[in-house]
C-alpha cells in the first residue's frame, strides 16, 4: 500500500476522519454528509430553495455541536414526509340524480267536481351525464394505519337532460325536456388506510353547498356528502390513481309550498370517476 492510501479513510484525510470520530465537531467531513443527504432527501424545487444550507462553506476551525448535528439529521429525514403532506386531484365520470314529484290537490270546484283530475302530478326525472371535479386535501395526523385529512371537494355538472311531465287523473301531458346543471363545494374529513402500500382504501364524509340549476331558474342549496374510493401507487414518484364515488345529498330543484307537495324532497345526485393524483 502506498504512501497516498495510508494517508486516508475512506476516502477521507486520515487525520480528518480522527478528529470527525473523536470529537464530531470537524465541519469538512459534516459538510460533506450533509451535502449528500439534502441532495438525497429534498425534491429538486426544495433543493433549489434552501440548499445553501448544505453547501455553505465555514473554516476549518468552525465547530458543530452534537445537538446541532441531532437537530439538523432529524430536520433532513422528515423532509420526505412534510413534502407529501398534500395532495391534488382531478377526476372525470359519470353523474346522475335521483327524480321528483310534486302533487298538487286542487279544490273540486275548480275541477268541476271530478276528483280525478282534482290532483295534478309534476314528475322532474334526470338521465345520467358528466361531470368533472378538483380536490385539494391536506394530511392532519395519522394513527396507527389510518391518516386522517381535510379536503375541499368541488364537482360540477355541466349540463344533462332532465325531463318534467304533466298527469291529471288519466291524462298525461306534455314532457318538456331541459337541460340540469349541479355544482358543490363541500369541505370534509377523509380518513385514508394503509397509505404506504400500493393500493389504499378511503372515506370521505362533509358538507356544504350546492348549486342547482334549470332552464329558466336555479336553486342555492345546503349539501350533504359521502363517499369513499382507493388510491393506486404508480410508479412515477408522487403520481397515483384515484378510482371514487361520491354521493351529494341536497335539496331538489322542484320544493313544495301552496298546494304542492314534493316527495321526495331532496335529491341524491351520484358522481362515480377517476384521475390522477399528485402529492406534494
Amino acid at each position: 500500500m502506498n504512501a497516498k492510501n495510508t494517508n486516508m479513510v475512506l476516502g477521507v484525510k486520515r487525520e480528518d476522519a480522527r478528529y470527525f470520530l473523536k470529537d464530531m465537531t470537524e465541519f469538512a467531513p459534516i459538510n460533506k454528509v450533509f451535502s449528500k443527504l439534502c441532495k438525497a432527501a429534498l425534491p429538486p424545487t426544495f433543493y433549489g430553495a434552501i440548499g445553501t444550507c448544505c453547501s455553505v462553506r465555514l473554516r476549518k476551525e468552525s465547530q458543530v455541536s452534537k445537538k446541532s448535528l441531532l437537530i439538523m439529521s432529524v430536520f433532513l429525514f422528515s423532509i420526505p414526509v412534510f413534502a407529501q403532506n398534500n395532495e391534488l386531484s382531478f377526476s372525470v365520470g359519470g353523474t346522475f340524480a335521483t327524480g321528483q314529484t310534486a302533487t298538487t290537490v286542487l279544490p273540486p270546484v275548480s275541477c268541476g267536481n271530478t276528483p280525478a283530475f282534482c290532483v295534478i302530478q309534476r314528475t322532474l326525472d334526470s338521465s345520467s351525464g358528466v361531470a368533472f371535479m378538483g380536490n385539494f386535501s391536506r394530511r392532519i395526523t395519522a394513527f396507527g394505519p389510518a391518516a386522517f385529512y381535510i379536503e375541499a371537494p368541488v364537482i360540477g355538472g355541466p349540463g344533462r337532460d332532465a325531463a318534467l311531465s304533466f298527469r291529471s287523473g288519466t291524462f298525461l301531458g306534455n314532457v318538456l325536456t331541459f337541460s340540469a346543471t349541479s355544482l358543490f363545494f363541500t369541505p370534509s374529513a377523509k380518513v385514508r388506510f394503509l397509505e404506504s402500500s400500493r393500493i389504499s382504501p378511503f372515506a370521505t364524509v362533509g358538507g356544504g353547498l350546492g348549486h342547482l340549476g334549470l332552464v329558466g331558474g336555479a336553486r342555492n342549496t345546503g349539501a350533504l356528502q359521502f363517499g369513499g374510493g382507493v388510491d393506486f401507487r404508480s410508479p412515477i414518484r408522487h403520481l397515483g390513481l384515484r378510482m371514487e364515488a361520491r354521493d351529494f345529498v341536497t335539496g331538489g330543484n322542484l320544493t313544495s309550498g301552496g298546494l304542492a307537495h314534493v316527495s321526495p324532497s331532496h335529491q341524491h345526485v351520484v358522481f362515480v370517476g377517476g384521475g390522477p393524483v399528485w402529492r406534494f
